[in-house]
């Protein structure tokens, strides 16, 4: 009986499923299934699955949808892995903004796949078993940008695993999306990027320091140019491009009350 764990398959393609479901069953894998992105997100949060398989290029909802919504836009711990034709550069940094934990390019052996299914929920069973008992920050990133998204995800991470918190990371790529995130989430720290478009960051600032229920959440705002400062006077802190890490975490452990 198979007994190293639940993965759900997701591909649009039968013969794709068909293959990969073998190779995971027969290395002790549950496997389940699904042909649609869509049918595939609701067995994700249904089926409770201890891994997440999917393929990019599929009709109506994409992987890097599934996996940007999971992850990035949800904050579940459930490990997500990509495999697909399209193995660029530029893929794969995409598909790691969006919270992949793993990025497989086909054709892929049993051997290779199964390993990477195996240290995916591992990984991921390890950070659960942390994660656990800590209590938990929430920030939000308002940003568009893949690179600063990525970077940020990252950067958070890295703060979990030093300290004695979870950090989670929600992300609104629209100041639409970013308002909605302030007023329904219990943040306790966003940071915004600059580079939102129609002066959106500036707005965004404006409107939460304004605003008597969301005034008191920190704001760090990323700037382009030190010439923008005047823009971003509601913020809270401001740093100017290029970012230093450094300077970025210590701001964040000082409005989280953590330095």
């Amino acid at each position: 009986m198979p007994n190293k764990g639940k993965v759900l398959v997701i591909d649009d393609n039968p013969d794709a499923v068909e293959v990969l479901s073998r190779a995971l069953t027969e290395n002790e894998y549950e496997v389940i299934t699904s042909f649609s992105g869509e049918e595939g997100l609701n067995m994700a949060l249904s089926e409770k699955p201890d891994c997440v398989l999917l393929d990019i290029m599929m009709p109506g909802m994409s992987g890097f949808h599934i996996c940007k919504t999971l992850k990035r836009d949800m904050g579940l711990a459930l490990p997500v892995v990509i495999l697909s034709a399209k193995s660029s550069a530029k893929d794969i940094s995409y598909a790691k903004s969006m919270g992949a934990d793993d990025y497989l390019a086909k054709p892929i052996s049993s051997r290779r796949l199964v390993a990477a299914i195996d240290a995916a929920i591992t990984a991921g069973a390890q950070a659960h078993g942390i994660m656990a008992g800590m209590a938990q920050y929430t920030l939000m990133l308002a940003s568009n940008n893949v690179k600063t998204i990525y970077q940020l995800r990252q950067l958070v991470e890295g703060l979990s695993a030093a300290g004695t918190r979870r950090h989670r990371l929600i992300q609104a790529e629209s100041v639409a999306r970013a308002e909605r995130a302030t007023k329904s989430e219990a943040i306790d720290l966003i940071i915004i990027d600059g580079h939102l478009p129609a002066e959106g960051a500036s707005v965004l600032c404006r409107s939460i320091k304004t605003d008597p229920k969301r005034k008191k959440i920190p704001i760090i705002a990323l700037m382009p140019s030190a010439n923008d400062d005047i823009k971003y006077a509601w913020a809270d802190d401001r740093l100017t491009e290029p970012i230093d890490t450094a300077a970025l975490v210590e701001a964040i452990k000082r409005h989280l009350g953590e330095s």
